[in-house]
């Protein structure tokens, strides 16, 4: 078999396998039909003119041209090609249809009238040139079909004037093709390639192995252990292909996951959770480089990265202001050992050389990507959070999303509107990034019987990963490799290099460079819209998610571990429905009727501009309900001191019930009685809806640029919603993006953080998303009472050729012709219950002010709303502080103190120390540069000191 970005399974294939043989196949044919070698020359028989209708041959004449070139010995035939030996006395007789006249056949008005109907027209289609049935006329076989088709005939069966629906045309060219290919194969098991086709597809689709057996046995398919062998090889072409294309200079980005499957067990119970294996599934894509030179774009952005190739100083680079090693080059493990155990001399010349095919087996290089000392003392707080385009790119945003919804439910009232110039003045979803819409080349590589979830397990799992792909550790020192991944891989990848931060070099994993993937960030934020906004289980809370989950009737659908597509649709369809109420709240309508006539005459422009400002600024309910607290605490103090000015023995049983009721109550019960608390949980709805909204549409688009814009909202609404882990992760993105990559860096996350599989437009998917379709795969395929040999087949072959199999399934079926059966079908029509989402928040009024409702009267069992949480706010307060940001780059410069060579002089120690206000040099007073030796570590404590950083955020 060809290697797998080679391999055509389709039909057509085989049609030109027998096209480009014609001869040989019809002399076949004629010889199975009963015409024996001078009999009936130039006539066809019923085969050959079935074949010939079916594009076999062009036409009439061309297949006369073959026969006669079969005669006459053609270029194509080969000498010592021999014919099939088959005894033509053990073969049935066919004779040739009969010939066909002119006379018409009046269908009845039947059913079966009209199949006897087809039939006895089907068998005089093979020479008749036109025929008139009634008022019907067809030039060819398949448009007479149609026309028989397209009487008007009843249907006992399906009542009077009900007419059946038409059925559909095979292709027979592929049927001509099967049977051909079967009479083939039974005379040659090597000319099985139709066979193979057969048995990809049944393998791609799951089908057992006694059902392939019976296919073979039938001549269809080859045997389940020849397609094994075949998958092998096939296998092994793959791992040849991912490395000719490492070895030719291209680069590549890598992914993984954990996968849990159960061993010797056939179901996954609790019982049987301890026979679970922990596997990793991996794969990789090969990136998308810029048209640019990196040199170019690093220059263009930052004249100071003006890079070459060397410098004056032989043994280091201009990324390094300083030689990174001393005059003798440092030992490594293949240098001879003496008898004391010190270190022979080292000869340069006898160090191992590159090989030619490994001499390009690299990454990326590092100085490219990443700034070799990154300045951490200059950065702020509100470089990475609050930037300066934030704020207009969100309203620009939101006001464009509130246009297409307009398009889509009033396209015609816009249009209608006589003032012109306001379709001009449409707010338009910018695009920032498109990244390129062609079809990501994605391999997978084999799975891993490695633990992913510890820290040592990730370790092992990099250096097996990238020795697999033809990587050496050594090479890799100086080198990059992108690592996508979700929020849990990522943290163990930085925990390696963090705990191995004093290890040997090529142990260190310093060539991974972490990239979050965006399906878990979706994750994340449905989950932040569910903690936020769920109100009291049950439902009752006005504008939660539990009550529209009670309204649309989808109980269970806030489990504790919901259904992210379920989910996503609900939040999808409550921010479409909310975003149609605040149009008709703003318009002044209560029907989407009236809001379409009011449409057709207003300033729509206008109106969308004033919904943004009524329900979209993301700080607007930290303002309402700061306000609120502050009224409320000035009114207790003032009571407070009215009441302290009276004597004890004069106060009033009011003023003793004030002094007796606590601050914090009273300052809630005040509080409430001016906001409104209802208004305030919709507001923070329909904002976080719309931040997820935003981030989907981008992910699918492939605006990378859109993206990038998404996770600095997403840092601080992670923060305030209890998120720790992912907005940490977060962090560590954006110190990377703002202090340490380059812009070569930046250019290439924009093309590579998102992979299409498909090739088509709005296809895009997230690389930790194509993961997770891998992992999907590799469960379905396994069977858990296979034995150990099953098991290692499916690790090391069958995960190699995962996506191979999702292009056999594709391929096979689109050039059969068969139905999908409703794989392709509709997006599910949720209209209604948009519609019953609106009309309850027209309503109950939620997105209209009212003052004092705070709670929900219920007779005699009222209580107060639960209020929902304000992440923005919330997160705003945190970053506010400095800590987060503070612990972030303290963790990095303790790293990069400890990751210092032995060999490193006190210069480049120095220049350390001056990244780091504040903090005390104390390394003069217990080390000197001539006190460093060969072997020696330098260790140093660093403190740091926070106790300003709440005002203005320094370290």
């Amino acid at each position: 078999m060809k290697p797998h970005h080679a391999l055509d399974f389709s039909f057509r294939q085989v049609e030109n396998l027998f096209t480009e043989r014609a001869p040989l196949t019809f002399r076949l044919v004629n010889s199975l039909c009963g015409v024996r070698d001078g009999e009936h020359a130039g006539q066809r028989t019923y085969l050959s003119s079935i074949c010939a209708n079916s594009d076999l041959c062009d036409s009439a004449d061309e297949l006369g041209d073959v026969e006669e070139g079969w005669d006459e010995g053609d270029s194509w035939r080969d000498d010592n090609q021999r014919l099939p030996e088959i005894d033509l006395d053990l073969l049935p007789h066919t004779e040739a249809p009969p010939a066909s006249g002119d006379s018409a056949m009046q269908a009845s008005s039947t059913g079966k009238g009209r199949r006897i109907a087809r039939r006895r027209l089907q068998k005089k289609h093979s020479t008749a040139t036109s025929r008139n049935i009634g008022d019907f006329q067809a030039e060819n076989g398949d448009q007479f079909r149609e026309s028989v088709d397209d009487l008007d005939v009843q249907d006992v069966r399906g009542g009077p004037g009900k007419r059946r629906r038409p059925r559909r045309v095979r292709n027979k060219a592929i049927i001509a093709s099967t049977v051909l290919a079967q009479m083939l194969y039974a005379h040659n098991q090597s000319a099985n390639a139709f066979q193979t086709i057969v048995a990809a597809y049944s393998f791609a689709s799951r089908t057992g192995k006694r059902v392939t057996a019976v296919l073979n046995q039938l001549g269809l398919s080859v045997s389940p252990t020849t397609f094994a062998s075949a998958l092998k090889h096939n296998s092994s072409a793959a791992c040849a292909v991912v490395r000719e294309g490492i070895q030719a200079g291209r680069k590549v980005g890598l992914f993984y996951d954990n996968l849990v499957i159960y061993d010797k067990k056939a179901e996954e119970s609790e019982v049987n959770k301890n026979r679970s294996l922990q596997l990793t599934a991996c794969g990789g894509y090969f990136l998308q480089l810029p048209a640019e030179s990196a040199e170019a774009i690093n220059s263009a952005h930052d004249p100071t990265l003006n890079y070459r190739t060397r410098d004056t100083c032989q043994n280091g680079t201009t990324a390094t202001p300083n030689p990174l090693c001393a005059e003798t080059p440092r030992p490594t493990s293949d240098s001879p050992i003496g008898p004391s155990g010190h270190v022979a001399e080292f000869d340069p010349l006898d160090s191992p050389r590159a090989n030619a095919s490994t001499r390009h087996a690299t990454g990326i290089e590092s100085k490219l990507l990443l700034h070799p000392n990154p300045d951490y003392s200059t950065l702020q707080t509100l470089d990475i959070l609050h930037t300066g385009t934030i704020h207009k790119h969100y309203e620009e945003t939101v006001k464009g999303h509130l246009c297409i919804l307009l398009r889509k439910h009033f396209n015609q009232a816009m249009l209608k509107n006589p003032t012109r110039g306001l379709l001009g003045k449409e707010y338009a979803l910018k695009t920032l990034f498109q990244m390129p819409i062609m079809k990501s080349e994605v391999f997978t590589l084999p799975t891993l019987d490695l633990d992913e979830s510890t820290i040592d397990g990730n370790a092992a799992i990099l250096e097996t990963l990238v020795g697999s792909i033809g990587f050496t550790l050594e090479g890799l020192q100086e080198s990059i490799i992108p690592i996508s991944g979700d929020q849990m891989t990522l943290g163990r990848i930085r925990g390696v290099q963090e705990l191995r931060v004093r290890d040997r070099l090529e142990h260190r994993a310093k060539y991974a460079e972490p990239w979050m993937g965006f399906l878990h960030f979706g994750f994340a934020t449905v989950d932040v819209i569910k903690r936020c906004n769920s109100g009291t289980a049950g439902g009752g809370d006005p504008g939660s998610l539990s009550t529209f989950v009670q309204l649309l009737g989808r109980t269970g659908i806030l489990d504790s571990k919901p259904n992210f597509n379920a989910i996503h649709r609900l939040v999808e369809e409550i921010g479409e429905a909310s975003n149609l109420a605040g149009f008709m709240e703003v318009a002044g309508v209560k029907t989407m009727a009236e809001l379409e006539r009011k449409i057709e005459t207003c300033d729509w422009i206008d109106l969308v501009d004033k919904v943004y400002e009524e329900y979209f600024p993301l700080n607007k309910v930290g303002a309402l309900r700061a306000n609120a607290l502050r009224e409320a605490t000035i009114l207790y103090e003032e009571k407070l001191d009215d009441v302290r000015a009276v004597r004890a023995t004069r106060r009033t049983q009011a003023q003793k019930d004030f002094l007796a009721l606590s601050k914090p109550v009273f300052i809630q019960a005040e509080s409430d009685k001016q906001r409104d608390l209802a208004y305030e949980n919709s507001l923070l709805l329909m904002q976080q809806v719309m931040v997820h909204h935003d981030f989907y549409c981008a992910m699918r688009k492939g605006d990378s640029g859109r993206l990038e814009k998404s996770l600095e909202l997403f840092l601080v609404l992670f923060e305030g919603s209890g998120k720790g882990n992912y907005a940490q992760e977060l962090l560590e993105q954006q110190i990377d993006r703002e202090v340490l990559w380059t812009p070569y860096m930046r250019a290439l996350w924009l093309r590579n953080c998102l992979l299409n599989i498909s090739g088509a437009p709005n296809k895009f998917l997230a690389v930790d998303e194509v993961c997770e379709y891998l992992v999907r795969q590799l469960k379905s395929s396994y069977n858990p009472k296979n034995t150990w040999q099953s098991k290692q087949f499916h690790m090391e072959t069958l995960s190699r050729l995962t996506m191979l199999f999702r292009d056999i399934r594709r391929i096979v079926q689109a050039s059969s012709g068969a139905p999908s059966f409703g794989t392709r079908h509709s997006q599910v029509d949720s209209s209604r219950d948009i519609g019953r989402l609106t009309k309850y928040l027209m309503e109950e009024e939620l997105l209209y002010y009212h003052g004092g409702r705070s709670q929900i009267s219920r007779l005699h069992n009222a209580r107060r709303i639960t209020e929902s949480l304000d992440a923005w706010t919330l997160g705003n307060a945190s970053y506010g502080t400095g800590a987060p940001l503070a612990r972030a780059i303290g963790r990095r410069i303790e790293r990069q103190v400890a990751g210092m060579e032995y060999h490193s002089p006190l210069s480049t120690l120095a220049s350390v120390w001056n990244y780091c206000p504040g903090v005390e040099d104390t390394s003069n007073d217990f080390i000197g540069e001539e006190d460093l030796v060969e072997g020696a570590h330098v260790e140093v404590e660093v403190e740091f000191d926070i106790s300003d950083s709440s005002s203005d955020g320094d370290i």
